[in-house]
């Protein structure tokens, strides 16, 4: 070409991400196929390649990538290729770089499991734990497990419910794990928390303990009195108060139905408590922001405990001769027995839970589902004498999870079901089971321990 000006056209072939057909979706997460890395005075430089293309959204920060102990970082990402650089890495430093789910490949998004992709530390410390996160994390909020031993800490991320560590070296650790909600990579009240009973003691890359094994238990730290709901109004005089936790009336006029639900004076100032002792004081006074009295049933717990009879309230009394009630499916119809707001049953002749149907004056109706009998149990007694009291945490029963307390040896009645046995030192009617020292969590007295109870179904003779 003579004169003028030429146009250059080069033709790029396109990386194929799928097979021509489509072919079955990519279900793996990404993979890495080399690594180097160079050290020069205190700079590190790690140059990963993977097996496919990595999305250009992953995050190059935790939950993607992050360092045991924590060290400043820099990275970039570039197709296959992810280089990190380390600017102060002094020459003795043992670390362990760290890849988790932020981190997607191109193709579908797939995440990298919490993997440890590079570390220099010696293999006597490659230590492997397994701990059960209980219940499990419910939501897709990134959970952290922090172990700190003097004033350093390692990060590690749960992974589907349960949480692997590795490469940690031996010490006794203070360890919590917390639910990141706010996705700062921080703790702070009122992220959910799930903690050991204990201080974990790793020796010689082995865990001392049962700490490895023992699941941690998910808490809240509450460090506010109740929340008060919206009452409904009994009558002129009383309101209906049912709140989200256990509840106790310390002062004022009123009475409990349950650890949930308390009838209030209007008019009448009041102090209650939770079940970690946090106050609140108010008055009940005002008609405004209430709403209809429905008829519905408590399940009073830590009264329960002392008979083998069903024993409910109601959220407003009902006349006797004016109320028909039935146990359904049932071979019989157990005795009852109703006194205002209280109902009786005798165990139903039958070994699994039964439809329980109520209806009163005025078209109030009530269908729940109850127990056909309580097991009675003897929780279990400490042979050093250590343990004082059990604090149990049961079942949903009535729309609300069972809250009680016994002393240790003592014989209850419980409906079946799964329960999990705090063993304390002390007797008390309040436990505050969280402390917040220089910003770590912990338990604030240490459980003796721990029992999962399963309460089943009584067999039919």
């Amino acid at each position: 070409m003579r004169g003028g000006k030429g146009l250059l056209v080069v033709l790029l072939g396109c990386a194929s991400i799928k097979a021509p057909d489509g072919g079955p979706p990519d279900s793996q997460p990404p993979s890495l196929r080399s690594l180097s890395f160079h050290r020069k005075g205190t700079q590190l430089r790690i140059r990963l390649r993977w097996g496919e293309f990595l999305a250009p959204g992953s995050q190059l920060t935790p939950p993607g990538l992050w360092t045991n102990p924590p060290f400043p970082t820099r990275a970039t990402l570039l197709g296959k290729t992810l280089r990190i650089q380390i600017d102060s890495f002094p020459a003795d430093a043992c670390l362990t770089l760290w890849g988790g789910p932020g981190l997607k490949d191109f193709t579908e998004g797939n995440p990298l499991p919490p993997t440890p992709l590079w570390t220099n530390c010696p293999p006597a410390e490659t230590l492997h734990l397994q701990y059960a996160l209980s219940p499990p994390p419910s939501t897709p909020n990134p959970v952290w497990a922090t172990f700190c031993h003097a004033d350093t800490c390692y990060r590690f991320l749960a992974w589907k419910g349960s949480l692997s560590l590795t490469l940690l070296p031996p010490g006794t650790y203070h360890a919590w794990a917390w639910e990141d909600t706010d996705q700062n990579g921080e703790w702070a009240a009122p992220e959910p928390l799930w903690l050991p009973d204990s201080l974990v003691q790793v020796r010689g890359g082995v865990a001392a303990d049962s700490a490895g094994t023992s699941p941690w238990t998910r808490w809240q730290w509450d460090t506010t009195g109740p929340s008060l709901p919206r009452p409904a109004l009994r009558d002129s005089q009383w309101g209906l108060f049912t709140f989200a936790e256990p509840v106790h009336l310390i002062e004022g006029p009123g009475y409990a139905l349950s650890e949930y639900g308390l009838c209030l004076a209007r008019g009448g100032a009041f102090l209650l408590a939770d079940s970690a002792g946090n106050l609140r004081r108010d008055t009940f006074y005002s008609e405004a922001d209430t709403q209809a009295l429905r008829l519905a049933a408590f399940w009073p717990a830590q009264a329960n405990l002392a008979s083998p009879q069903l024993y409910l309230t109601l959220s407003k009394p009902l006349p006797p001769k004016d109320t028909f009630w039935t146990a359904r499916d049932t071979f019989a119809i157990a005795s009852a027995y109703l006194r205002g707001d209280e109902v009786y049953l005798d165990p139903l002749p039958t070994y699994q839970e039964v439809p329980f149907f109520l209806s009163a004056e005025g078209g109030d109706t009530l269908r729940l589902l109850l127990p056909g009998q309580k097991v009675r149990v003897t929780l279990p007694v400490d042979s050093a004498g250590a343990i004082r009291q059990w604090r149990l945490y049961g079942p949903v029963l009535l729309g609300k999870p069972i809250r009680a307390q016994a002393p240790a040896g003592a014989t209850v009645w419980l409906p079946p079901g799964t329960y999990v046995l705090i063993g304390l030192e002390e007797t008390s009617l309040f436990w505050q089971p969280i402390e917040v020292v220089g910003g770590r969590p912990g338990l604030r007295r240490p459980v003796r321990r721990r029992v999962t109870l399963q309460v089943p179904p009584l067999s039919s003779p």
